[in-house]
């Protein structure tokens, strides 16, 4: 960098050459680049500042609107429930008329179709609150000591009861398999897991779970023989809103929203997801949690855990 110098310049009002002195700065090559660099880093800031704002404002957004959707739509499905059981017993009424019970079925099917359309988007909804709670981290973790046999038990019944289609199997497992986690928790992930591995199997195809304790960890296996997952996906597959090609074709429904949700809980459980698959052959995913834990609680008590770390992108 050099300063200089003084020389003549020309009155405008005047007309006449007076001798005034010029301060000049000129910079080298280098100190222009490093100056450039500063205005760029200067601006990346203040456009990071401005995306942050962009997704706090996105995450808030969705807990609301979540919020105002949920209460509306549990009342809808609480009615449409009662509505297709009223409608259900009519149907069955002595000295109906044929054409009258004719109506009354079409109208039950009606119902149960609306009934099962509220009950996922009920689930939709339920799915963008927990990533609304794991952005900001809110998520609310309850340890207690559980029995993991008794609660895929308890999955598979219920969703046997929501859906007696599905063909899911129990492997013969120890009479117990003690851990200290959410079951709330816990008891979602397994359900997500059915739930995606009946969606992506072909109708009566069999999802199989199984508990088993290797290593000193417990591990849930949940086996479907359905479309399967391409290996160069596999390491996106828990990505959030991530969907593979070979899901895409299948068409189901969801937003690529649960196993986003699933591996972040278990991650926060202490534990680990994984999935192992082959393109028209099945998947397996294993949800693999620390037996160790369970020592540092009695059976029976419970700690609460809040959980304020923000979600780990995938």
């Amino acid at each position: 960098m050099r300063r200089g110098g003084a020389e003549n310049a020309l009155d405008s009002t005047t007309g006449e050459f007076r001798f005034i002195r010029i301060e000049s700065v000129i910079y080298g090559a280098g100190k222009v680049r490093t100056l450039a660099r500063e205005l760029e880093r200067r601006a990346l800031r203040q456009r990071l500042v401005e995306l942050e704002e962009v997704d706090r404002l996105k995450s808030q957004f969705l807990s609301i609107a979540s919020h105002e959707l949920k209460t509306p739509l549990t009342v809808i499905a609480g009615l449409v429930q009662i509505s297709e059981r009223r409608i259900a017993r009519a149907a069955t009424r002595e000295g109906l008329p044929a054409d009258l019970r004719d109506d009354a079925a079409r109208t039950r099917d009606a119902l149960g179709t609306a009934h099962r359309q509220t009950i996922r988007l009920a689930r939709l909804i339920e799915e963008l609150l927990d990533l609304s709670r794991l952005e900001t981290g809110r998520i609310e973790m309850r340890h207690v000591a559980l029995d993991a046999v008794a609660l895929v038990h308890e999955v598979a019944e219920r969703m046997r009861m929501a859906d007696p289609a599905a063909v899911i199997e129990i492997a013969p497992s120890d009479d117990q398999a003690m851990v200290v986690a959410d079951q709330d928790r816990l008891e979602q992930v397994v359900e997500n897991l059915v739930a995606n591995a009946l969606k992506y199997s072909a109708p009566g195809s069999p999802v199989r779970l199984c508990v088993s304790v290797t290593a000193g960890s417990l591990d849930i296996a949940v086996e479907d023989h359905g479309v399967g997952i391409p290996h160069e996906e596999l390491t996106r597959i828990f990505d959030l809103f991530y969907r593979s090609v070979e899901a895409r074709m299948a068409r189901p429904e969801g937003l690529g929203l649960g196993l986003f949700i699933s591996h972040e809980i278990v991650t926060r459980l202490g534990g680990t997801l994984t999935v192992d698959s082959s393109v028209g052959v099945g998947s397996t995913f294993h949800v693999r949690l620390p037996l160790a834990v369970a020592h540092s609680l009695e059976a029976g008590d419970a700690a609460p855990v809040k959980d304020r770390e923000a979600a780990t992108k995938g």
